[in-house]
Parts: C-alpha cells; sequence; structure tokens
C-alpha cells in the first residue's frame, strides 16, 4: 500500500475513469462516492450508481489508480441507497483534494491532530447539491471528528466537530523532545509518515479505547485492501479477532 500512495487518485479523477470508459450519460445515474483511510487520498474509491436493470438498482464501481478494478451489483450491502437522489455531476467543484486542505486547516484551527480521512460525496437533502461527509481519524484508528462541506463552493456546513472522547493536547503539556522533527524511523511508525492535521497535532485517550480502535481500524483498511483486489468484501471485525497476532 505505501507502494501505492503515490498513486492515489482523487474522487474527480476516479469519476472521470468512469466517464470515459462508460460514456458520458451514465454520470446522470451517479449515487454516491466513497473513500475509506486517505492518507490523505484512498488507495480506491467506491462509486455507486443506479442501474435499473440490477436486482439491487444498484451498481458499484471500485475505482483505484485510475482504473477500474471491480464492477458489480451487489444484492444487500446497499439496502435503501437506489432510492438516493442523484449526484450532479456538473456541479462538482470542490474534489477530495480540495476537501483535504479545509480538513487540514480546521484541525490546525482546533490545534487537533488526525492520521487519515474517510470520505463520502454525496447529495445533500436540502440543498441538492453534492456535498462532502468526512470523518477524521488518528492514528490508531479512533475517531477524531466530523466536517461537512459543500461541494459546489467548498463553503462549510458544518465545521469540523470534535469527538467527545477526544483530548487536544496543548503545547505546555507537550513533552519537550516532541517540539522537535520527528525522525523518519521512529518507532511504531513508517518511515517518513508525520502525523497529519494541526503542528502540534496529537489526540490522546484511554488506554482502553485505544485497544479497541486498533482492532476496527485494522479490519477497516484489510477489508478495503480485499475489496480493490477480489470485488467483495468478506472480512470482518469477527475474522480479526479470531486470526492469531504474528509475532516476530
Amino acid at each position: 500500500m505505501a507502494a501505492g500512495a503515490a498513486h492515489a487518485t482523487t474522487a474527480y479523477e476516479a469519476l472521470r475513469t468512469i466517464q470515459k470508459t462508460r460514456g458520458q450519460a451514465v454520470m446522470s445515474q451517479l449515487l454516491e462516492v466513497r473513500g475509506e483511510t486517505g492518507m490523505p487520498q484512498p488507495q480506491a474509491w467506491t462509486i455507486l450508481m443506479k442501474d435499473a436493470d440490477a436486482r439491487s438498482g444498484i451498481r458499484e464501481f471500485i475505482i483505484a489508480s485510475a482504473d477500474i478494478r471491480s464492477e458489480r451489483t451487489p444484492l444487500r450491502q446497499y439496502s435503501g441507497e437506489e432510492n438516493t437522489a442523484a449526484l450532479d455531476f456538473a456541479r462538482l467543484n470542490l474534489d477530495s483534494d480540495g476537501a483535504f486542505k479545509l480538513a487540514q486547516s480546521q484541525a490546525e484551527r482546533m490545534r487537533a491532530g488526525f492520521n487519515s480521512v474517510d470520505y463520502v460525496l454525496r447529495t445533500d437533502a436540502s440543498t441538492s447539491g453534492p456535498v462532502w461527509d468526512l470523518r477524521l481519524f488518528d492514528h490508531m484508528g479512533a475517531p477524531v471528528g466530523n466536517m461537512r462541506i459543500s461541494a459546489v463552493d467548498g463553503k462549510l456546513i458544518q465545521p469540523l466537530q470534535l469527538d467527545a472522547d477526544a483530548r487536544i493536547i496543548t503545547e505546555s503539556e507537550r513533552p519537550t523532545q516532541a517540539r522537535t522533527p520527528e525522525p523518519a524511523s521512529r518507532p511504531g511508525t513508517k518511515a517518513g509518515r508525520k502525523p497529519m492535521g494541526g503542528v502540534l497535532g496529537f489526540v490522546s485517550r484511554t488506554a482502553g479505547n485505544a485497544a479497541e480502535r486498533t482492532l476496527d481500524v485494522s479490519v477497516r483498511v484489510v477489508g478495503t485492501v480485499e475489496e480493490v483486489l477480489t470485488g467483495e468484501r468478506t472480512i470482518g471485525r469477527e475474522d480479526a479477532e479470531a486470526t492469531p497476532t504474528p509475532t516476530r
């Protein structure tokens, strides 16, 4: 996944991939765009289209590196989504990279750090315009906060709201050594990776919640990779709990 990070596409690029391969007409059937664990962009985008010929009324595309990796018509996973209002592709003016910059700006203003973003692009019921719903997570996979942005003009519909369990660490609380640039080989992180968000961006939690969220994010990441490769997601939390932890 680290090697593929350089090839991660934005939501608009993923939509253009479908437009080029399936034609302009299919864009009128666009329902929703989803991306998980964006750092800052996700490795794959899930795009939902209306399909009157599908038994579920939904056609799902998985786009990664500007290629269609999977196309299927799931029966149960998106129950009720077929009744969602179509997304007006022509009004999409804020791409996922722009949404990320706004999230980063909000996090810096609130002195909150985050490590990844889950994106959902859908139609706002009140304005009928496309909106971004963003969920921010820390390096343990625990939620930091959520926000909503207009994809038409980039205005904040809902500024970043921090999770009730998140505690921001102030400058006076930070260890002295944390104020210097972190080494690329800091234990427990991938080389060169730094927490995203505010310049003082770290979120602390209780040990119990941290352990619980670590399992959750592991399942989310593994499930996403499986879906990109196979077009299906069979890995759930119960699978992760049943799998022995590798030893070194």
